[in-house]
């Protein structure tokens, strides 16, 4: 049997090959009712008036589905650092990095370094979209791109940091 012949028999099936009984038994033809007996019908026993006929698109069908950054079950996380030498920058930024906001008290250190260590922040945050926010006299607020930070400090906050 050549390739053509088994592909017509596999598509164009014989009708000897299928069983067919011409009893019928415990079946009988019920009536079909036309489109119009089907729509007076539909309307009888659905009192709600559907003005638009239209079939309702895939996008209309779905239910609303939200993306969310954060995986449910994930804590947001502040980490509070208090730098003593330009090195503990290695930390905070690893915190930024992993998604956690840090909050950095720079009393313990002089101006110049502190400012060193903002200025590096704010290289490492702008790498993840985040910020760097001055929230008081030596205090400031590293977050990455997942967090928001609205509202406005009241107190006068000097220029110890500007030249």
């Amino acid at each position: 049997m050549n390739f053509m012949e088994t592909f017509k028999k596999f598509f164009n099936s014989d009708e000897e090959d299928y069983e067919y009984s011409s009893s019928s038994q415990g079946y009988y033809d019920e009536p079909v009712a036309t489109a119009d007996e089907s729509a007076a019908n539909t309307a009888a026993t659905n009192p709600v008036n559907n003005t638009d006929s239209r079939p309702k698109s895939k996008q209309q069908q779905r239910p609303n589905v939200l993306a969310m950054d954060a995986q449910l079950g994930d804590l947001a996380k502040i980490v509070v650092f208090e730098p003593r030498i330009y090195s503990d920058v290695k930390e905070i930024v690893n915190e930024i990095l992993n998604g956690n906001a840090a909050l950095i008290n720079f009393s313990s250190i002089d101006n110049a370094q502190s400012m060193r260590i903002v200025d590096y922040l704010a290289g490492a945050a702008q790498s993840v979209e985040g910020s760097v926010q001055r929230i008081g006299e030596s205090i400031f607020l590293a977050t990455p791109h997942n967090f928001e930070i609205s509202g406005t400090i009241s107190q006068n906050l000097g220029n110890s940091f500007e030249n």
